[in-house]
Order: structure tokens, then C-alpha cells, then sequence
């Protein structure tokens, strides 16, 4: 374990190949007038296959004309010389615990000690072998991890699950069936590939998880039993199955918005020119048949310098954040009632921020989100000087312009 500075960071970060690592909550902090900020990765050096993992700590005090501040890099040694096919991480909700679920082994890491509190290996961590990650989300208390599994007494064949874990004590728990009737090649099941990409996002209010499974067009809907003291009675049972339009990609990626609705991605969808992909959303606890909201619409267009397909969505605070196959982000922010969230030309080609805008006439919006605003119902309008939260009656009067 050693700490690095920006020059020595340098040299190790070049050599590094980077392994489905995603940045999660940075936290910011004030320490002594000078403004940090600190995100945790994981990752596969090329030339020992060594896996580190790395707090990294960036200086933004210095911060101007996109010149980076000073970086150190606290990184541990986590596995020895074995190539991991897959490697997830997640941050718990307070900061404190760092989870990554690896082929090789499982580890639950204290970021603010910076130590290990336990390592696995896979083969110990479950009870039957051959459990393959491919997604996971996770609360204070339990994760649910996308995975196949390997089909006992056929070596070549793998189901997809989601199985729960306790995190304190870290264990695995058991497993639900993602979709029934279906078997994957072992081989494929195994290899990093977008053929066999899942997802998954987890709501702890609701006690409840989606499961995206784009392969055959399918998101999944779970309940988690986690509420007794009693952790060995923890179980999770899959609700519902919902499929999309046949070869869409639907489940690319799955977002909570609030407690009543979720957001769904779908990868090739081919309905205008801004974009190759949509984001889908629903109510949680109806069939995902026709969608409340689609973007972009012709009031959130895209004017990007090409057409993006859409890789991951992310939401919080009703906040929607989309990471593009250009290595684009589109971040388009809540609005309170009254406003929507329009396009808004900033020259940027890699980060695509839209700008808040009120409603335009016939139309109105009564609650906050990233959504768009509804047409005015017959015989209302917009009275068009002030953010329209509630169409009023049209006047009877035959000059009064709508």
C-alpha cells in the first residue's frame, strides 16, 4: 500500500488497462481552504494482470483553464497475475465501503482507512462455483449482482441470475432466476462482450430492483426481503418480465427516477435523427408497455455533431445523466414545475448540458423532473407570463388570443 504523487501517477496509470471501471459519488470537502475531491477505481495492470485498487484524491484549488490540479493516488494491491474478464464497483451510499465483484474474487474495501476489511476468493464467496458478475447496485445493507451461472452438470452452459448479498456480514445470500428457458454458452457467459451486457439498479424505499437483460430485449422486476434482523431469511423473487420492441436493445441500462417510476434504456431504436438510442420511462408497478416519456422529443431535441447511441443512464435527485459510445455526456437537469430542460448549443462536442427553459404557450408542467411539459387540456391555456404549473380556463371573450 503507497501513496502516489502526480508524477509517479503518471507512469502507472499509461500502463494500466482499465476494466469496467466507472466512477462513482465523488465527495467533495473543504480541508483547510483548499478544495478536494476524491473518486475510487479499480483496475488490471497489462503487463502482470496485478489488480489495484486506487483512491484517487484530485486538488481542484488549482483548477483553471482545464488545467488539472495536483492528484494522489493511494492504490492497493488486490489480486496477483490472474486476467479478470470482469470487474464491478460500487460505492456504498455513505462513502465509507467500496464493493468490486471480479471473476476471481470479491472484495469490501474501507475507503475512508483506506485497508482491506475482506477478500475472496469467488470459490470460497459462493457455495456452488462458476457465478460470472456482470452488473450490480447495492444499498447500505445488501447488493444484487446481474450474473450467469454456471448449470450444474453441464460445464458448457450458464443461466442469468441476480443474486443478493448481505454486506455486513459480506455473504452470498441465494439467487432469482433473470429469465426462464434461456441457456448461454459458458464461453460467451464469460467474455467481456456487449452481446451478453446486463444491468441493474436497485431502490431500498421499495425494497424492489429492475434487471436489464438487452440480449433478448427483457427487463426484469425483483423484490427484496431484507428487512429482518435475521439475514439468513433475506431472500429476492422476481415479480415480472417485461420485453421491448424485438432487436431494440431494451435494458441497455436501467435507472430509478423516484419510488413510482424507472427509467429504461433503449440502445437502437431508429424513430428520428438526433440520436440512435432513447430513454424510456414508466410506472414501476405497471406493465413497461407504452412509455410516459421518451427522450430525446421534439421539445428536448439533440443537435450533436453526430448521432449517439446511448451506453448507460444514470438519475438522482430526477436528475438524467447519459454516458454516449462517443464519449459523450448528455446531463439533463430536474426542472421545477413550469420548466423543462431544453438543448442548449454550447460549441462542447464531448459534454452536452442542457439549459433550463419555461414551458412554451399550450402547454404546462405541474411537477419537477427532467421530463417534458403536457399540452394544455381543451378549453385551457398557458397564460404565457408566468412558469405555466396548471393551464385556466379560456376566456369566453372571442379576442383573447390562446
Amino acid at each position: 500500500m503507497r501513496d502516489k504523487t502526480i508524477s509517479q501517477a503518471g507512469k502507472f496509470l499509461r500502463k494500466i488497462k482499465f476494466k469496467s471501471v466507472f466512477r462513482k459519488k465523488c465527495k467533495w470537502f473543504d480541508d483547510q481552504l483548499f478544495l478536494k475531491t476524491t473518486f475510487v477505481q479499480i483496475a488490471e495492470q497489462t503487463s502482470t494482470q496485478n489488480v489495484y485498487f486506487s483512491i484517487v484524491t484530485i486538488d481542484t484549488s488549482s483548477c483553471n483553464n482545464l488545467t488539472i490540479g495536483n492528484i494522489t493516488i493511494r492504490d492497493t494491491l488486490i489480486w496477483n497475475g490472474t486476467h479478470q474478464e470482469f470487474m464491478l464497483l460500487k460505492v456504498s451510499p455513505s462513502q465509507r465501503y467500496a464493493y468490486a465483484f471480479a471473476d476471481s474474487f470479491v472484495l469490501k474495501f474501507d475507503i475512508t482507512q483506506n485497508r482491506i476489511v475482506e477478500l475472496k476468493a469467488s470459490q470460497s464467496f459462493y457455495p456452488i462455483s462458476g457465478r460470472y458478475p456482470h452488473a450490480m447496485d447495492l444499498t447500505e445493507d445488501w447488493a444484487l449482482i446481474a450474473a450467469y451461472a454456471a448449470v450444474p452438470g453441464n460445464a458448457n452452459l450458464a443461466a442469468p441470475i441476480v443474486f443478493l448479498c448481505s454486506l455486513n456480514p459480506f455473504q452470498y445470500l441465494g439467487f432469482a432466476s433473470l429469465v426462464d428457458g434461456l441457456l448461454q454458452v459458458i464461453s460467451l457467459a464469460k467474455t467481456y462482450n456487449l452481446a451478453n451486457h446486463m444491468s441493474i439498479s436497485v431502490n431500498e424505499e421499495r425494497q424492489m430492483a429492475i434487471a436489464g437483460y438487452p440480449l433478448i430485449n427483457l427487463v426484469s422486476s425483483f423484490t427484496v426481503n431484507a428487512t429482518s434482523t435475521n439475514i439468513s431469511t433475506w431472500t429476492v423473487k422476481r415479480v415480472r418480465t417485461d420485453f421491448g420492441p424485438p432487436t431494440s436493445g431494451f435494458g441497455q441500462s436501467v435507472a430509478w427516477i423516484d419510488n413510482e417510476t424507472v427509467a429504461i434504456d433503449v440502445l437502437s431504436i431508429n424513430a428520428h435523427s438526433w440520436s440512435k438510442s432513447e430513454v424510456w420511462t414508466f410506472a414501476v408497478d405497471s406493465p413497461f408497455t407504452i412509455p410516459q416519456y421518451v427522450f430525446p422529443n421534439n421539445q428536448q431535441t439533440l443537435t450533436a455533431y453526430a448521432t449517439p447511441r446511448f451506453y448507460q443512464i444514470l438519475s438522482w435527485s430526477m436528475n438524467l445523466f447519459i454516458l454516449t459510445d462517443l464519449t459523450g455526456i448528455i446531463f439533463v437537469p430536474s426542472q421545477p414545475p413550469g420548466y423543462l430542460s431544453v438543448w442548449a448549443d454550447t460549441g462542447d462536442i464531448f459534454l452536452y448540458i442542457f439549459r433550463s427553459s419555461p414551458c412554451s404557450p399550450g402547454k404546462y408542467k405541474k411537477e419537477s423532473g427532467f421530463g417534458l411539459c403536457q399540452a394544455c387540456p381543451p378549453q385551457t391555456k398557458n397564460p404565457a407570463y408566468q412558469p405555466c404549473t396548471q393551464c385556466l380556463p379560456c376566456s369566453s371573450s372571442a379576442n383573447e388570443q390562446l
